[in-house]
């Protein structure tokens, strides 16, 4: 009687908690339809979804190539030392220390390119839970072995028209070089509100009160102190909302995400809470006859040249 050996489906294979994050990045998408693109009849195809130039003139200079070729007929084919070639070490050293930073040949780590180069530099820094600020756009593996590594990508965007990062502003650094910015928004309105009713709670539970903005107000229109009030409770609450759902479900990137309906309907209502609240602040304004009230900007957003100028990376 003859049996026959069944081949186990791919979906009972037990693979390791490692790769329960793997997702191929979107960029990687446009790349396979390119290339379907490409192989139908009388289609050509440029290729910018990809850094991998295809010019004509791409070529390595001649000595290269030509060393390269001297090498293998020289014998050198075998293993070499993991760190790399002593000799390039050393050279490698000598550029960087020429370029301003004293390095040693022991500093040196030679890789097959500037992927593999990477790969282990995450590796070896990044640990569970650590942020890693990456440039949006930026370059998709690295993205990949920042979650391999247990570590959260942080986007950064790049400012036009050189693409660099935006450094040396506060509010830039707080809400886009962090996976806090719920409670950036959230602390803000808090602190808003604690200011309004002059009243604040420390770490430890205990408030401390003394005269307010809001004692001054009722003084000249109860009801206006109320609806004030009323307003900032109704902001802490939609705030309150966003702060939950970004420590519970989603981080606040994804909920502002195109086509998160729900996400961005809680982004809203902090939004349409903001906007109400500052109706009411005029209001107030208004009962205590101030007039002239400067509000204190964002330099990366009115004066962009200011935080930039002689500070890009």
């Amino acid at each position: 009687m003859a049996t026959t050996a069944t081949r186990p489906e791919a979906s009972a294979l037990r693979l390791s908690s490692r790769t329960q994050h793997f997702v191929l990045p979107k960029q990687w998408a446009s790349m396979r339809k390119a290339a379907a693109l490409e192989r139908e009849p009388g289609r050509k195809v440029i290729h910018l979804e990809k850094g991998d130039f295809q010019g004509q003139e791409f070529y390595p200079a001649p000595h290269i190539y030509e060393a390269a070729a001297r090498a293998v007929h020289e014998g050198h084919v075998r293993y070499v030392p993991g760190p790399g070639m002593p000799e390039l070490r050393d050279a490698i050293a000598e550029e960087m220390t020429r370029r301003g930073r004293p390095t040693v040949r022991e500093e040196v780590l030679v890789t097959m390119g500037a992927k593999h180069a990477l790969t282990q530099s995450l590796l070896t820094l990044v640990d569970q839970g650590d942020e890693v600020i990456f440039p949006n756009p930026g370059y998709p593996p690295d993205e990949f072995w920042i979650t391999y590594a247990g570590g959260k990508v942080v986007y950064a965007p790049l400012v036009e028209p050189d693409f660099h990062f935006l450094l040396h502003d506060p509010e830039e650094e707080h809400d886009c070089f962090s996976d806090n910015t719920h409670n950036s928004h959230y602390y803000d309105v808090i602190g808003i509100r604690n200011v309004y009713l002059g009243a604040y709670q420390g770490l430890e539970g205990k408030t401390v009160k003394g005269p307010s903005v809001s004692d001054l107000v009722r003084a000249k229109s109860p009801e206006a102190d109320a609806r004030m009030r009323a307003a900032l409770d109704t902001t802490v609450a939609k705030m309150t909302a966003i702060k939950e759902r970004a420590e519970s479900k989603e981080r606040y990137d994804q909920m502002i995400g195109q086509g998160n309906a729900e996400g961005n309907a809680v982004v809203q209502a902090a939004i349409d809470a903001l906007i109400a609240q500052a109706k009411e602040l005029e209001r107030v304004m208004a009962v205590l006859g101030l007039e002239k009230v400067q509000f204190e900007g964002s330099d990366s957003l009115d004066d962009p040249a200011k935080v930039s100028a002689g500070k890009k990376s």
